[in-house]
């Protein structure tokens, strides 16, 4: 089922239980191309029509997306978002439908065909789960750890709220490094700032105005940050500059959203490093060949596969094929640097 998605998205479940429930939560038998399911499609109760056993809801996918996010985990969480966000298009403008048929990317004809708080997720996933934004209002306290998809390149955020006060982001970054501008409008805000740093990332550095002591490095499961707490004022705005050396990061898939598919498409389930491996843990149509693009330092599979493509931005498009086999194909794949 779907619903530790909301327990997650408060950070209530320990890693080890959590990266085990999120690799499945991930998988297509919950996460649908257009959002979660409330039930697995393996459960001998699936009925992709009915509302408790097998319907998309879309309160329920930013529960799952935001969970995603919480463990730090942005490749399968923003699929889940460009799902939500993908609604406010594709069936009636800026209405967001109760729940989806788990089977077809279409709606129920027993739905509610505007329902607020499905409508809200699509806030709620993107605030808390992609900008990681959390304020605290009467202590005047915020933290904010953005997470954006590699591809992006930049990122601008106004007006985000603590109390009295407004904040401002813009942060840009490349292949090994990054830059970000905080700035404030109202009383000071005691702010935590949380810099993602590509998994396998070394020689890391910072930069900046705001005093040095106050920041450090954290190595987890799928990538690294940097974390600096720091009084932002509207006289003393916050520019900061990282830099490091190699590292990789995945780009979240692009799920297919026509009305009326089917769901497929890419899913990466797991991404870490064993020794001086990057292992990624992938699902996908079996007997299809799907595109991986990951960012960072030139790698090439154990197996010797160098990418099909290659970008000036530091991307890599690597072919992934699947296994011949009805339904859902999983494959792990392992990746080396080059040279």
């Amino acid at each position: 089922t779907a619903w530790p998605g909301t327990a997650l998205s408060f950070s209530l479940v320990g890693e080890d239980r959590a990266e085990a429930t999120l690799q499945h939560l991930a998988s297509d038998m919950i996460s649908a191309s257009w959002g979660a399911r409330l039930l697995s499609t393996q459960s001998d109760l699936y009925d992709p029509l009915h509302y408790n056993n097998g319907a998309v809801w879309p309160f329920m996918t930013g529960f799952v997306s935001w969970g995603q996010y919480r463990y730090r985990r942005p490749w399968a969480g923003f699929p889940l978002l460009r799902a939500l966000h993908g609604l406010t298009f594709d069936f009636s403008l800026g209405r967001h439908p109760e729940n989806l048929s788990g089977a077809y990317y279409q709606t129920m004809d027993a739905t509610v065909p505007h329902q607020f708080f499905a409508t809200s997720m699509l806030v709620t996933s993107l605030a808390r789960g992609l900008l990681g934004w959390e304020p605290n209002a009467p202590a005047r306290e915020a933290t904010l750890a953005p997470q954006p998809p590699p591809s992006w390149g930049s990122l601008a955020v106004e007006k985000l709220r603590v109390g009295a006060s407004k904040l401002t982001m813009l942060q840009t970054w490349g292949s090994e490094s990054a830059r970000v501008t905080l700035t404030v409008q109202g009383p000071p805000v005691e702010l935590t700032f949380v810099q993602s740093i590509p998994l396998g990332a070394r020689d890391i550095r910072i930069e900046g105005n705001v005093e040095r002591g106050g920041g450090h490095l954290e190595s987890g499961l799928h990538d690294q940050t940097y974390r600096l707490t720091f009084t932002l004022a509207e006289e003393s705005p916050a520019d900061l500059a990282f830099s490091w050396r190699g590292g990789l990061a995945p780009e979240p898939p692009e799920l297919p959203l026509t009305p009326g598919a089917k769901s497929g498409g890419l899913r990466i389930l797991d991404f870490r490093m064993e020794g001086n491996d990057w292992v990624l843990l992938l699902e996908g149509d079996g007997g299809h060949v799907h595109d991986l693009t990951l960012f960072g330092q030139k790698v090439r599979t154990t197996e010797g596969q160098m990418p099909s493509r290659a970008g000036t931005d530091g991307s890599m498009v690597f072919p992934v094929e699947f296994p011949s086999g009805a339904g859902r194909v999983k494959k792990t794949v392992r990746f080396q640097p080059v040279g």
